[in-house]
């Protein structure tokens, strides 16, 4: 088995509040970068709902009842809702707005 060494450094509580906040800051920015070059689909617009309703001319409740009737594609990147631009477009041909 190897043998682990264990060190016991002494730290002021500011000292360890900087290294707290340094390690905590530099993993926020780690996951904003990766979030922010996250993939979509294909390079696919996404609307908000507020786009997509001001595109469409209805109201945002409307736009989730489009949603639930299965009429708009909904993408959800990480706690925000976006629908695809396809979907919106395919609503606006189809003259269900």
């Amino acid at each position: 088995m190897k043998k682990e060494k264990t060190m016991v450094v002494t730290l002021s509580t500011d000292e360890l509040s900087e290294i707290v906040k340094k390690s905590v800051s530099e993993a926020l920015d780690a996951h904003s970068r990766k979030n922010a070059s996250m993939p979509t689909d294909s390079n696919e617009d996404f609307l908000t709902p507020a786009e997509a309703a001001k595109i469409l001319h209805v109201s945002k409740s409307t736009v989730f009842n489009y949603e639930k009737r299965g009429w708009l594609q909904r993408r959800k990147i990480g706690l925000k809702i976006f629908f695809t631009h396809e979907s919106v477009n395919a609503i606006l041909n189809s003259g269900n707005s």
